[in-house]
């Protein structure tokens, strides 16, 4: 991929993270520069760069949310147009995060390894937040249609 698609691919999965523009951009670009090491300034970025970067945005999301970073604390006044990703930021951030890694990106949860839990647990946390995330599409489709 180029350059160009390189970085608003890194900035779509912050933004499917943060749920704000310019929380998602500041995102991208503390990722982007934190895996700068790693680009080759061609014209073309592999995926494994890609890759890379996917996982620094979601290791600083992560861990900005734990530490209470201004960046990072509420997203409840954020406007959502579409209703996936209202109900992608209603569920808690881990399970925000490993839905973003697998479901949209299409990555191994092996490779995500975050410390403090097994990839089991990763597992049945993306699985709770694939659950929560349909819950809420329903609820939000019985009380628009009245059915």
């Amino acid at each position: 991929m180029n350059l160009d698609n390189y970085f608003k691919k890194v900035y779509t999965v912050a933004f499917r993270l943060t749920g704000e523009e310019n929380k998602a951009a500041n995102l991208a670009f503390e990722a982007i520069n934190s895996c700068f090491y790693t680009l080759n300034l061609t014209d073309k970025v592999d995926s494994t760069i890609f890759n890379i970067s996917a996982k620094e945005v979601c290791r600083l999301f992560l861990t900005g949310y734990e530490k209470g970073d201004e960046l990072f604390r509420r997203f409840e006044n954020n406007t959502y147009e579409y209703p996936y990703q209202h109900a992608l930021m209603s569920i808690s951030p881990l399970r925000r995060t490993l839905i973003v890694w697998r479901d949209v990106l299409r990555l191994s949860l092996e490779d995500m390894k975050i410390e403090e839990y097994s990839v089991k647990e990763l597992y049945f946390e993306l699985n709770k937040g694939r659950k929560l995330i349909r819950d809420l599409l329903n609820e939000d489709f019985i009380n628009e249609t009245g059915a």
